[in-house]
């Protein structure tokens, strides 16, 4: 998904044998950098799932992880994380086809 302003990408990448409901990684870079040693890692654990990035127009990247067990919504802003909207027991969204 690329920035508001057009100068971020933000991409969910996977390692085989894993499987993007398995294990995923958030990882954002400069539109225009296609070395991938830069691209920075937004979320990703190894053990843990990420959905639907979405650009907010303020520039905030929003996505749902299950780093908690169950899909929580998360923001990014800022360089760090924040969880937005969490639900006890109870998964926010569900798996992305293509």
């Amino acid at each position: 998904k690329l920035s508001p302003d057009g100068s971020k990408v933000a991409y969910v990448a996977w390692d085989h044998p894993n499987m993007p409901w398995d294990a995923t990684e958030l990882r954002i870079t400069d539109q225009k950098d296609a070395k991938t040693d830069s691209h920075q890692l937004v979320c990703g654990d190894g053990d843990s799932s990420v959905l639907q990035p979405a650009w907010h127009p303020s520039g905030a990247l929003f996505y749902l992880t299950d780093e908690q067990g169950f899909y929580a919504l998360q923001r990014f802003e800022g360089g760090a994380s924040k969880t937005v909207l969490s639900v006890a027991d109870a998964d926010l969204g569900g798996s992305a086809p293509g």
